[in-house]
C-alpha cells in the first residue's frame, strides 16, 4: 500500500493524464463545495427534534412561522398540509425543550392584522412522541375575524325579510288587546322589522365593505407591522433618550434661577448702569444728526490725510503751502490758477 501511494506522487502532474488530473480535481473541488455548505445545515438539523400535530384547520398558520413557549420563539413551523379530515402541521424545537407527555398545542394570533404562531404548553410525565402528532382534544384554534363576517353575511343574506315582518305583523294582531306595556314593545319589534327591511341593501353594502377592508388589510399587513415595528423603536429611543431630557430640563430650571439670582443681587448696580445707558442712548439719538454731518465732513479731511501720509512713514509736503489741500488753498483764494 505504501509502495502503492509513493509511486502515485512520484511523478510530475506534467507526465500525467490531463484527463484524469482534471475529473480527479473537479470531484475534489465538488466534494468540498458541498461539505462546506451542507455540514453547517447537516449540524442545525441535528440540534433540532421533528414534532408534528392535529389541527381542526389552519387558521392562517404558514410554514416559517414562529413556534413559542411561553411567549419566547424557539422553534419554527416546517410544513401545514392536509391529512384526511385535519390540518397536520410539522414543527421543529432544538432538543434541549423539554416537551412532555400531554402537550398541548395552539394557534394563536400574533399581531392584531392577522400574524400567527404556534403555542405550545408542556405537561405531563415523560417526553412527546415524535412520530405521534399531538391529537385534537389536546390542540386550539383562534376564532379568525373574516370568517365570522362572512358567516354573518351569509346568515343575514339568508333571512326572509318578508316573512319575518308577516310574523311580527301577526304576533303584534294577536296581542292588540295586551295592555299598553305590550303592545308598545310589540310596535317596537314592527318598528325594528321595518328598519332591518329598509336597510337590508346597506346591511350588505356595509357587510361587502367589511371583508373588503378585511382582505385589504391582510394584504398589507407587512408593511403594517413594519411601521408597528418602526413606532416601537421610535418609543425605545424616547424612552433611552429620557434621562437625558430630563437632565437638560433640571439644568435648563438650574440656569434660570441662577440667573435670577444674579440679577436680583446685583439689581443695586444694574439699575443705575441701565438707567446711565438709556440717558446715552437718548443723547445720542438727539445729536444723531450732528454726527451725522461731522462724519461727512470728516471724510475729506481723512482722504487728505491719506493722501499726505502715502509714502509709508513720511509726509509729503507742497511747498509753499505746506500739507493744505487744493481745495482748501481755493476757496480761500490763496492758491493761484484755481477754476
Amino acid at each position: 500500500m505504501t509502495n502503492w501511494i509513493f509511486r502515485l506522487f512520484d511523478r510530475p502532474l506534467r507526465a500525467r493524464n490531463s484527463m484524469v488530473v482534471g475529473v480527479v480535481g473537479t470531484g475534489v473541488m465538488v466534494g468540498l463545495v458541498a461539505a462546506v455548505v451542507f455540514l453547517p445545515r447537516v449540524s442545525f438539523i441535528s440540534s433540532k427534534r421533528g414534532y408534528s400535530a392535529n389541527f381542526a384547520q389552519a387558521a392562517g398558520l404558514t410554514s416559517g412561522d414562529d413556534v413559542r413557549v411561553a411567549g419566547i420563539p424557539i422553534g419554527t413551523v416546517t410544513s401545514v398540509k392536509l391529512n384526511g379530515d385535519v390540518i397536520k402541521v410539522g414543527f421543529q424545537v432544538p432538543k434541549s425543550t423539554h416537551l412532555g407527555s400531554q402537550t398541548t398545542a395552539s394557534i394563536e394570533v400574533a399581531t392584531l392584522l392577522g400574524t400567527k404562531f404556534l403555542q405550545l404548553i408542556p405537561a405531563g410525565p415523560g417526553s412527546l412522541s415524535t412520530s405521534a402528532p399531538i391529537p385534537l382534544r389536546r390542540t386550539q384554534v383562534p376564532l379568525d375575524l373574516a370568517d365570522v363576517t362572512n358567516s354573518l353575511s351569509a346568515t343575514v343574506n339568508g333571512l326572509d325579510i318578508p316573512q319575518i315582518r308577516a310574523a311580527l305583523k301577526t304576533v303584534s294582531d294577536t296581542f292588540s288587546h295586551t295592555p299598553s306595556a305590550t303592545r308598545q314593545a310589540l310596535n317596537g319589534l314592527s318598528g325594528i322589522a321595518q328598519v332591518i327591511t329598509s336597510r337590508q341593501s346597506q346591511f350588505q353594502h356595509l357587510l361587502v365593505a367589511s371583508r373588503q377592508v378585511t382582505a385589504t388589510l391582510a394584504a398589507q399587513r407587512g408593511s403594517l407591522d413594519a411601521l408597528f415595528a418602526d413606532a416601537d423603536n421610535v418609543l425605545k429611543t424616547v424612552r433611552e433618550r429620557r434621562a437625558i431630557i430630563q437632565h437638560l430640563l433640571v439644568d435648563s430650571a438650574t440656569l434660570g434661577s441662577e440667573l435670577t439670582r444674579l440679577v436680583n443681587h446685583n439689581s443695586a448696580t444694574l439699575g443705575p448702569l441701565l438707567t446711565r445707558l438709556h440717558v446715552v442712548t437718548r443723547l445720542l439719538r438727539k445729536d444723531d444728526q450732528v454726527l451725522g454731518r461731522s462724519i461727512d465732513l470728516l471724510a475729506p479731511a481723512s482722504r487728505g490725510l491719506v493722501n499726505a501720509t502715502g509714502d509709508g512713514p513720511y509726509i509729503d509736503v507742497n511747498l509753499p503751502y505746506l500739507f493744505f489741500s487744493d481745495n482748501v488753498l481755493c476757496a480761500f483764494s490763496i492758491a493761484k490758477g484755481c477754476r
